[in-house]
């Protein structure tokens, strides 16, 4: 009997992780603007950890679901978030947008129909 509850209890706790490690996904948070080529690129990545803090706690954990800063030809990063977060972030004035980041893959006509063109 108390072996079929430690597996019960053990079942449910990692269907609970993975339900909790599946709502995160990874998010483009653009702040708007243009940097021109003086800026330091390290200054704009700290302001995007900065930022990030604000919703994860510190800047730990801001450094650590950052994926990528944009720092040249925009303004904005992309990171690791849940639903909440990016809808605090959405809120915050310096923020003009966020959106989930999806994956395209894009094929030709000959591709998708299994042609290949021969020379």
């Amino acid at each position: 009997m108390a072996k079929k509850i430690i597996s019960f209890v053990l079942v449910l706790s990692l269907s609970f992780i993975a339900s909790t490690m599946a709502t995160k996904q990874p998010y483009v948070v653009y702040l708007g603007g243009q940097h021109n080529e003086n800026v330091d690129c390290q200054l704009v990545a700290e302001s995007h950890h900065e930022l990030q803090a604000l919703v994860q706690g510190s800047n730990e954990a801001a450094k650590d679901n950052i994926l990528y800063s944009y720092s040249r030809n925009i303004n904005g990063f992309a990171a690791t978030l849940d639903e909440d977060q990016a809808l605090t972030l959405s809120n915050l004035p310096q923020v003009l947008f966020v959106f989930a980041h999806q994956t395209s893959y894009y094929f030709s006509k000959t591709q998708m129909m299994g042609m290949v063109k021969r020379i």
